[in-house]
């Protein structure tokens, strides 16, 4: 039994759409997309791009090549009947938004999204779903309630950035011997992985331990996939956990008696990052209340914060997801073996 037929009580075209990347602009200026594009894949590689960018825009033209829309809505329009809506999805940073599609004369949907570089992590998915416009009296077997989805297209993967982005872009990082550094306090840390260097409040500096052996080649991989990549992703959640969580404590002590609007612009994006990955209020107001708390004169209720930050910490790097795939990967490795 196919995975739609447990999903949907009625007929349902799987793959009957086909979508098609037509043109890609970064930062508004029209690429070579043949280089990024895989379409055996169904894959494009933005990853690998030249320079800093911070914005993809994506343009798709979408099409059912076996007319199977058709079945849908005998004897009345598709135009009215059918609607095309093209949902995209960041599973890592549970960033989603869809784009309803407009059909032209030729029989083609079309459509564009954007995609922002700083809400996204390792691959966007992609996939066109067809839902009815309206109620209709269609054949036996098929769904009849507006809104309902009655076809799909193939998924396709987008990768944009191979580390997870710091919340709010507020941390810069650089390699350092801890051994043989000018720094006394490197120095004396010099059995360590990473120091947050908070000097300079307007700029912290995430500076990591070179002497390591082999860090620098293990978190620099740029591998996708294999054993290489889940010790670097392995690598990077085990520093950024506690480093995410230092900053914010860092954040939260200096902003006793003041207002999320008066922090410097890399604090709030930093408390609002998180706040975001919190399930009750809004951004804003979540954000706030860390901050009363953390400035009230009793700290007794300071874990209530720190409870709140680790869990926006695990969910920025989406822990579940990785430790699974780690998991899985171990145990696939020990069945062969």
């Amino acid at each position: 039994m196919s995975v739609s037929s447990l999903i949907f009580p009625y007929k349902y075209s799987e793959d009957a759409l086909e979508i098609n990347i037509d043109e890609i602009k970064i930062d508004g200026e029209l690429i070579d997309s043949s280089n990024v594009i895989d379409i055996d894949q169904n894959t494009v590689t933005l990853s690998g791009l030249e320079g800093e960018w911070d914005k993809a825009g994506i343009t798709v033209s979408v099409k059912d090549p076996n007319h199977q829309l058709e079945t849908y809505v005998p004897d009345k329009s598709l135009t009215d009947s059918i609607e095309l809506y093209l949902v995209v999805r960041n599973k890592f940073t549970r960033k989603r938004s869809s784009v309803e599609l407009s059909k032209n004369t030729n029989g083609v949907w079309l459509g564009q999204f954007n995609l922002l570089k700083d809400e996204l992590f390792k691959s966007t998915d992609v996939q066109c779903f067809a839902v009815l416009a309206d109620d209709i009296q269609p054949e036996q077997g098929y769904t009849k309630r507006k809104s309902e989805r009655i076809a799909a297209s193939e998924q396709w993967k987008i990768y944009t950035d191979i580390l997870p982005p710091m919340p709010g872009g507020a941390l810069n990082s650089e390699w350092r011997d801890f051994s043989k550094d000018e720094k006394e306090e490197l120095r004396n840390r010099d059995d360590c992985v990473w120091y947050l260097d908070l000097t300079d409040p307007e700029s912290p500096r995430l500076l990591l331990n070179e002497c390591v052996p082999s860090l620098r080649s293990a978190l620099e991989v740029s591998q996708k996939t294999g054993r290489p990549a889940r010790v670097r992703d392995a690598l990077i959640h085990s520093i950024l956990q506690s480093v995410l969580i230092e900053l914010a404590v860092f954040v939260l002590g200096g902003a006793r008696d003041m207002d999320l609007d008066d922090l410097p612009d890399w604090q709030q994006k930093l408390l609002t990052s998180l706040a975001r990955r919190n399930d009750s209020s809004t951004v804003e107001v979540k954000a706030e209340e860390w901050i009363r708390v953390w400035g009230a004169t009793n700290g007794s209720d300071h874990w209530l914060v720190l409870r709140d930050v680790t869990t926006a910490v695990q969910r920025h790097l989406n822990l579940y997801h990785s430790s699974e795939h780690l998991v899985k990967s171990v145990e696939r490795e020990l069945v062969d073996d």
